[in-house]
């Protein structure tokens, strides 16, 4: 039984538009600005797999267009890439790594190895932890 509320306490966004990967390589995400959040996590989905290791990586910088990106260490990652590597090997599965560092911006990417036919991927980034609580809701 739900006795709390979560949703007021969140924000959602895009991080990945819903793609059909056919080949290796790495379908970046969306720039997420994270000023106000104290949490972030990002959820990979694997909507479609036919074939491929699909593994997250996560980027920072302090830049709005992330001209500064540099791949975020395991230090400050709640989770590791390869233990959702090992989760998005099925069709309609989801995984989640956490992100603890200091910088504004931050995106995921999935990079594709292995892919003859491929599959679907998306991503949501879950904003937590905000400065300023309730948010307002958005219906």
């Amino acid at each position: 039984m739900a006795i709390r509320d979560l949703k007021s306490t969140i924000t959602e966004r895009s991080a990945l538009s819903f793609t059909n990967v056919v080949g290796s390589g790495t379908t970046v995400g969306n720039i997420i600005d994270a000023q106000g959040y104290e949490s972030i996590t990002f959820e990979a989905n694997l909507h479609e797999w036919v074939d491929g290791v699909y593994t997250p990586l996560i980027e920072d910088g302090d830049d709005a267009a992330l001209s500064d990106a540099a791949t975020v260490t395991s230090d400050y990652l709640v989770g590791t890439p390869a233990a959702v590597a090992a989760i998005l090997i099925s069709a309609n599965t989801v995984s989640s790594i956490g992100y603890i560092g200091k910088k504004r911006y931050v995106r995921i990417s999935l990079v594709a190895s292995g892919v003859t036919s491929g599959g679907s991927v998306s991503s949501t980034v879950i904003l937590g932890d905000a400065h300023r609580n309730p948010i307002p809701w958005n219906g």
